[in-house]
């Protein structure tokens, strides 16, 4: 079994977390702009749970309700009276959970714009956020994207609340929860429009790059602390603009842990700076007699 060790006592996950913050970039995460949306919501929620434990304490009771109401759906008959009480169950922690994610978003959107304008100056980013009742997502108005979205409890839970009692037939025809933070949307737009739908690779690659530059300056900020960048053979997915400009980032300011196979993506005095383990000499040796 996996075991967790602090100070030599025993630990569950749920209190080492946040004790020291990271940042994982995977190539993976290259599909942020046009993967699924799960991906994006993931994206907000791995930051907010290290920061948060009551944000992961939320975000955990969340996903237990809709586990649960969603077993209702699987019954031969539908009790409407036990749906609706899970119904009530869902609009408390839902608006919860969905003040802490837009707050947390609306951080994230500041800085994800920022660096994105400091990689590509002649380009304008923007992220809206969608709840699961929003459709229009065409183009991008501020003005409209901050009238749909509110940190505001109260506000978030009475729509909620109308929009679960509206969509419960819905549900019950397709058998499965449509309302909920678990369908909300994030959407990137270059110059107003679409990235996923009119960006180019290129771009949207340079979207998930900013993106995980963001989250460890949202952590830095709200943590007091730097976290631990991990780059997991991500080199090899940046053309050498965009490795560039992650290298110029990392120079001085992050540690960082960095797999690769190829140590030409780096400049020389990237590699002169850092501690460098090659794998394959470290099994050689091991496997000497």
């Amino acid at each position: 079994r996996r075991q967790y060790r602090l100070n030599d006592k025993r630990k569950n996950t749920a209190e080492l977390r946040g004790l020291m913050p990271s940042v994982l970039f995977t190539p993976d995460n290259l599909q942020l702009v046009k993967g699924s949306a799960e991906q994006r919501r993931d994206a907000i929620d791995l930051v907010g749970v290290q920061l948060s434990r009551t944000y992961a304490r939320i975000r955990s009771d969340y996903q237990k309700i809709i586990r649960n109401k969603n077993r209702i759906f699987k019954e031969d008959t539908i009790d409407r009276e036990v749906l609706m009480s899970w119904n009530d169950n869902l609009v408390e922690v839902a608006s919860m959970f969905l003040a802490h994610r837009i707050q947390l978003f609306a951080a994230m959107e500041t800085e994800v714009s920022r660096i994105y304008g400091a990689l590509v100056p002649d380009e304008q980013l923007d992220a809206a956020y969608y709840p699961s009742w929003v459709k229009e997502k065409d183009d991008f108005n501020r003005e409209h994207a901050e009238q749909i979205i509110s940190s505001d409890r109260e506000a978030i839970r009475n729509r909620l609340s109308v929009e679960i009692a509206a969509r419960m037939e819905d549900e019950i025809i397709r058998r499965r929860c449509i309302v909920g933070p678990h369908r909300d949307e994030v959407v990137f737009y270059l110059n107003g429009r679409d990235a996923r739908r009119y960006g180019s690779q290129g771009q949207m690659r340079t979207i998930a790059l900013a993106w995980k530059i963001a989250e460890v300056e949202v952590i830095t900020k709200i943590h007091s602390q730097r976290p631990v960048l991990l780059l997991d053979d991500v080199m090899s997915e940046l053309d050498e603009h965009r490795r560039g400009a992650l290298i110029e980032y990392l120079a001085g300011k992050v540690q960082t842990v960095i797999t690769t196979t190829n140590l030409q993506y780096f400049d020389p005095d990237f590699i002169e700076s850092a501690y460098i383990v090659d794998l394959a000499e470290m099994l050689e040796r091991t496997a000497t007699p």
